[in-house]
Order: C-alpha cells, then structure tokens, then sequence
C-alpha cells in the first residue's frame, strides 16, 4: 500500500492493458530518456506477410537506440500471447520495407510536429542530416522495452535467449477509498530486469537501489565526477553517499539529471539519469549496471 497524507492506496488492477500502455507513453521520457520520438500503433509486417502492431516504437535520439515496446498484464499466458506477439513483432522489425517506413513516419513527425523538430534541433543536428541521422538509429537491432504489472518467471528466462536486449519494468496501479488512483514506477524509473548484449540478465538489487548497488560494487565512487551532456550543455556532477551533487545539493540520480535540464531553461518535467550521468570513460550508470 501507499500513504499520502491521510489516505491509503491499495494495489488494484489495471482496468486493461490500454491504461498501462497510456500511462507509459504519458511518461516515456521517465523510463527511455527525454529526446525520444513515439510511434504510437505502427503497423509492420513480417516476410510472410503477418500484419502486427506495437503498443509503441520508441526512437531515442540522445542514445541512438530504438525499442520495439508492449504493456502487458502479467495474467496474459506468457509463451503463448506475450512472447508469441513481440516475436512477431521483433520479426517483422527486420525486414527493410519495415525500417523504410519507419523512417518515413518519423519524418514526417519531424516535419509536422515543432516539438519532434525541436529535439533535433536541441542535438545540434541540422535538417539536412536528419534522415541520416534517423536511420543510422533504426538500422541498428531494435531493443525490446516491457512495462509489465507483475513479472513472470518464464519471461525471465525467455529474455535470456534472443539477441535483442531486453527491459522489463514493473508498473503498479494503487487505488484510496474514493477511487482516486495514483501509479508507481520503479526507483528513478530503472528496469527491474534487463539483458546484456551476450543474454546476461541483470536484476533489480534488493530494496530497488541501484545507485547504492553501484557503491558496493565498486562501479561508482565517493568523490567521483560524472558529467552530464544535454546536447549542447554539458553539466559535472560529484558522487555522494545519498545521491549526486549539483551546485552543492545532493540529488537523486534522476533528480539531479532534471535540475541540470531545468538550467538550460527546459520545461521538461522528467529525466532519466541513469542514461545521461556518465563516467570519465563515456560510460552512463545504466551501463555500468550492465556489465
């Protein structure tokens, strides 16, 4: 349960999978980043001509990644709805005529949605490198992205054995005596579980801490400085006990990632830190996580 003041919220329901898959793209930047292109219910096909539909194509322009994304409920038989559907999905990706129309819809996003232009505008990346710059991104191998209610065990395993990098984020829905409802994300929005390249499957420590998780396990240090670029800024932050220090406060991961976007003079109201924090060696937390 949850306590906000004097109200109590209860674990409850998602009333479908149509809640759950709004409420992530409503917040994709807290779980992708926040330079990110949606491609809401876009059709691809498979070579053998089987029609399909992702809740979403997520294209991340900061990391130059891209995810083939599917809210689901944890109810759904796992082998035989969930899996089947994001092979289907991860099949039809591959093929050319796929990526081509990929392509062509995030440019015409790009061409008619100011805030899509925007981003690319803020990445210093002029129009004339823009369809280069986007299918250098889709040509690369999708990653699957899976905000779920509850985690299955065979979908642990399952992830383990595609070549395709796999996220699977836990979300929850909580209701109070009059209904109001509230939902919870995972701690600075991480995946609880997430693959390697080589199929290696990292978990969620105890307690949903990974920033203490990078501590203990000597990835990260006390004192360390970490940089944060947003495009053309570029901010230092120091690694402390309790979070990442920025202008002598000490911050979430994330917090810390939104206070340096609001200095430039962003309205962004989210961030995902774990991408954008990185190491004297270009590594980001996220993949430090990883290895």
């Amino acid at each position: 349960m949850i306590l906000i003041g004097n109200s109590i919220y209860y674990k409850t329901d998602f009333e479908n999978e149509a809640e759950l898959e709004q409420i992530v793209i409503e917040n994709a930047p807290l779980l992708f980043g926040n330079s990110v292109i949606i491609l809401d219910k876009f059709k691809i096909t498979s070579e053998g001509g089987a029609g399909t539909i992702p809740d979403a194509i997520v294209i991340n322009i900061e990391s130059q990644d891209w995810y083939i994304m599917e809210a689901e409920l944890s109810h759904h038989p796992v082998w035989d709805h969930i899996i089947k559907q994001i092979s289907l999905q991860l099949a039809a990706a591959q093929r050319n005529e796929s990526r081509e129309g990929i392509i062509a819809r995030t440019l015409d996003l790009v061409r008619t949605k100011p805030k899509i232009k925007q981003i690319f505008t803020d990445a210093g990346i002029s129009d004339t490198d823009i369809h280069t710059y986007i299918r250098n991104i889709i040509y690369k191998q999708p990653l699957v992205a899976i905000p779920i209610d509850s985690i299955p065990k065979d979908l642990n395993v399952w992830a383990q054995t595609i070549r395709n990098r796999v996220s699977i984020w836990l979300l929850q829905k909580f209701k109070n005596e009059i209904n109001e409802i509230v939902y919870s994300f995972p701690d600075d929005a991480t995946p609880v579980i997430q693959t390697t390249s080589n199929g290696k499957i990292i978990q969620q420590p105890k307690g949903g801490d990974w920033y203490q998780w990078l501590l203990e396990n000597n990835k990260i240090y006390i004192g360390q400085e970490l940089t944060k670029n947003y495009f053309a800024h570029s901010f230092t932050g120091i690694v402390r006990t309790d979070g990442i220090e920025v202008d002598g406060k000490v911050m979430s991961v994330s917090g810390s990632s939104l206070y340096c976007i609001k200095k430039t003079g962003s309205t962004r109201t989210s961030s995902n830190g774990y991408l954008s924090w990185k190491n004297a060696d270009g590594v980001s937390l996220d993949q430090l996580c990883n290895e």
